[in-house]
C-alpha cells in the first residue's frame, strides 16, 4: 500500500496516470471482445500518437481530421507531459520492439508504429458500427507503454 501512496503523490503521478490511460485505450483496441471503441478511446489513441511523436521528434505529415477534444499531453496546469528518459533507448529494451523489423533503426520503427496507430484511428473514425481489427503492432505499443510505466513507477518510489 505504501508504494502506491508514493506513486500517486510523486512528481510522476500525472505522467503515470496519462500512460495508464494510453495503455487502457490500446488494450481496448487490441481486445477482440470489444465491439466498439468509445470517443474517449479514440481520443486517447490520438493522444498516444501525439505523445510518442513529440517524445521521438517525429513530424506530423498532416493534421488529424478530428483533433482530440482535450489538449494532448497536457496536465491540468497546461504543462506538457514528457519523459525524463530516452524513449527510443527504452523501447530497444522491449523484446517485441527489438525483434520487430530488425533491419530498421529504432527511430524508423517508432515512426512506423505511430503511423500504424494514426491509420488505425482513421479507420476507427470511419467504422461507425463496429471496431476494426487492430494491427499487430498495437501490441508492441502496449509493451512499450507498459515498459515506460514500469520505469516511471520505479522512479516514483525512489523519489
Amino acid at each position: 500500500m505504501l508504494p502506491n501512496a508514493f506513486v500517486s503523490t510523486s512528481p510522476y503521478a500525472d505522467l503515470l496516470s496519462h500512460l495508464k490511460a494510453m495503455d487502457y485505450a490500446i488494450q481496448r483496441a487490441i481486445d477482440d471482445r470489444m465491439v466498439r471503441l468509445t470517443e474517449l478511446d479514440r481520443e486517447r489513441l490520438v493522444d498516444t500518437a501525439v505523445f510518442l511523436r513529440e517524445e521521438v521528434g517525429i513530424p506530423r505529415t498532416e493534421v488529424p481530421s478530428h483533433p482530440s477534444s482535450v489538449a494532448p499531453n497536457l496536465d491540468d496546469d497546461g504543462d506538457r507531459f514528457t519523459l525524463d528518459l530516452d524513449l527510443l533507448e527504452q523501447a530497444k529494451d522491449v523484446p517485441a520492439f527489438s525483434k520487430w523489423l530488425p533491419s530498421l533503426s529504432a527511430r524508423d520503427k517508432m515512426t512506423r508504429l505511430v503511423e500504424a496507430l494514426d491509420e488505425y484511428v482513421e479507420v476507427v473514425e470511419e467504422q461507425l458500427t463496429a471496431k476494426p481489427r487492430a494491427p499487430e503492432c498495437l501490441q508492441i505499443l502496449h509493451d512499450i507503454i507498459n515498459s515506460l510505466s514500469s520505469v516511471c513507477t520505479q522512479r516514483a518510489t525512489e523519489v
